[in-house]
């Protein structure tokens, strides 16, 4: 039994056309839909990420400085560290997740909605997170331990080469990786009676055949993130919360249209 139900103006719909009897909605159809979802909960949802982000920046910031990798002792307690941060991220990466789900639902919101994964959801939470943070640090590990081992002592021109490899192949494993579970969260949250075994195994069945959907969606707001740099940060502000919100948006149509198959 499904918690969320998306709350759609017809007057946002505007369909991509596919060969499936149950097109979705276009990038641009999502992103309105989110915008008017948005209409008068700025100031709940600017206060969440502010909130997020100096939960989670400050934790990164504790853990670089009592441990930076100078040796290699330091180099396994600071990646062991990083380990559990990627954890503990995951759990404001969820609660970030019920917020737009229940603004997608046209519920309410409170700040305190982010931690609702450290409070209702720790196991699930726990079993999923636990997983992809191991993925996540075993794709920064190679290139990391391949510069502490041998970016001082070998030719330069060398090492760059194959750290650029280790470092571009990482990026590639993270970002397939990120796009098969994106849709975990949503999933856990909108179907309770799952484990978190079957979360993860419907999330991968269920972004089948719409990972570049959502590939060319999240590349779509690079403008935006350069408006948000170019404004000193303060337009991630605005930026992060639409990205979040369409993101939920994303999920609810696409979960909406499988189960109309």
């Amino acid at each position: 039994m499904r918690k969320y139900i998306v709350c759609i103006p017809t007057t946002y719909i505007n369909y991509t056309k596919g060969f499936t009897m149950n097109p979705y909605l276009s990038s641009s159809s999502l992103k309105r839909i989110a915008k008017g979802q948005l209409l008068g909960r700025y100031s709940s949802v600017i206060f969440v990420f502010l909130l997020h982000m100096l939960c989670l920046v400050s934790l990164q910031m504790l853990v670089s400085l009592v441990l930076a990798p100078m040796n290699m002792m330091k180099f396994v307690l600071y990646y062991a560290a990083l380990y559990l941060v990627f954890i503990v991220s995951g759990f404001f990466k969820a609660g970030e997740a019920y917020v737009y789900l229940k603004i997608a639902s046209n519920q309410p919101v409170t700040v305190s909605d982010l931690f609702y994964c450290f409070r209702g959801e720790s196991n699930r939470t726990s079993y999923i997170q636990i997983r992809l943070a191991a993925i996540q640090l075993f794709t920064v590990l190679p290139a990391a331990t391949y510069s502490m081992l041998f970016l001082e002592s070998t030719s330069l021109f060398a090492v760059d080469g194959i750290y650029l490899f280790l470092t571009l192949l990482g990026t590639a494993i993270s970002v397939f990786v990120d796009l098969l579970f994106s849709q975990c969260y949503y999933v856990m949250l909108d179907f309770e009676q799952y484990s978190g075994a079957e979360v993860m195994k419907t999330a991968a069945q269920l972004i089948k055949g719409s990972m570049g959907r959502l590939f060319y969606m999240v590349l779509s707001f690079f403008p935006l993130y350069l408006l948000g740099i170019l404004s000193m940060g303060i337009g991630f502000l605005w930026i992060y919360p639409y990205k979040e919100a369409t993101l939920a948006n994303f999920y609810l149509d696409l979960i909406q249209k499988k189960t109309q198959k």
